[in-house]
């Protein structure tokens, strides 16, 4: 990372990754002059414990898949690789470098 990155996170289950996935952080992206996104798919999804969900290395699969096009967006499996429960506010992904400035990219609920 360079001096003073500006950083999107874009957090989610990505069980698939889709066009709204992608919309939403190029958007984000151009509209807020980030240097980078980082797609965080969730270890285990708090908010869908009720379904069952595609295992972690096929859905990490898929997001590379879908952001190999864009060299601004780059996969973190910080979120993927943590073994607990816990939202993402609170987790690995809410920690950012001293050098760097990030964004939580979300949907309006």
């Amino acid at each position: 990372m360079t001096n003073h990155e500006t950083l999107g996170i874009l957090g989610g289950t990505f069980d698939p990754p889709h066009y709204g996935h992608l919309a939403l952080a190029e958007n984000g992206r151009a509209q807020l002059g980030l240097d980078r996104v980082l797609f965080v798919p969730a270890g285990q999804q708090p908010l869908k414990l009720d379904r069952a969900t595609s295992p972690a290395h096929h859905r990490a699969a898929m997001v590379e898949a879908a952001i190999t096009d864009n060299p601004a967006f780059a996969l973190s499996r910080v979120d993927l690789d943590r073994p607990a429960l816990y939202h993402r506010h609170t987790g690995p992904a809410a920690r950012v470098t001293p050098t760097s400035n990030a964004v939580l990219l979300d949907r309006q609920r």
